[in-house]
């Protein structure tokens, strides 16, 4: 057992599984909401939209399907909700776990319907009432890095900060290294 005391001692929320409308072809997208405890929705939180990596993974529901790293970030967001943050874990189009129509429908469109998955996140979380729009991030890593950078270029004035964590600027020179 590698987990320290405090880790033990940790109070893991169980964060809300909720579903939007993308403006994208009126997809529906799941995603987790992780919340600051004691939540008071009279007051504005700032907010932090997570992009996971690997385009076919799958965040949402954490358990045995066919990517297995599908908790990578789950503690780091717990965290970021302990710290006062909302945070959306989104699974956009071309995740894994919704069926092979979900899965494809990225397919040539990386950066495109995928990115507008995510704003419609964005718009989920505008209708909560709770969020401060002006207090918005964005991370990822690996293709949530890429989908950072997208999201930073084609809508400049939706976040005020973006985290990308070695994320694919250019997939031809990604591609050209292997």
């Amino acid at each position: 057992d590698s987990m320290t005391v405090d880790l033990h001692g940790f109070h893991w929320q169980t964060p809300k599984i909720v579903k939007f409308t993308s403006r994208a072809g009126g997809l529906s997208i799941k995603a987790q909401l992780f919340v600051p405890p004691n939540l008071d929705p009279t007051k504005k939180y700032p907010a932090i939209v997570h992009t996971h990596q690997a385009a076919i993974y799958q965040e949402v529901y954490v358990g045995p399907g066919p990517v297995k790293d599908n908790v990578a970030w789950y503690g780091f967001n717990q965290r970021l909700a302990e710290l006062g943050y909302v945070v959306l874990n989104v699974d956009y189009r071309g995740s894994s776990g919704y069926g092979r129509d979900f899965a494809a429908a990225d397919y040539r469109d990386l950066g495109g319907k995928d990115a507008v998955d995510v704003l419609s996140g964005v718009d989920y979380l505008k209708s909560l009432g709770y969020v401060d729009m002006n207090r918005l991030g964005v991370y990822g890593m690996s293709y949530g890095g890429h989908m950072v950078l997208t999201l930073l270029t084609k809508y400049p004035d939706v976040f005020r900060a973006g985290v990308d964590i070695s994320g694919v600027a250019d997939f031809v020179l990604n591609y050209e290294s292997l």
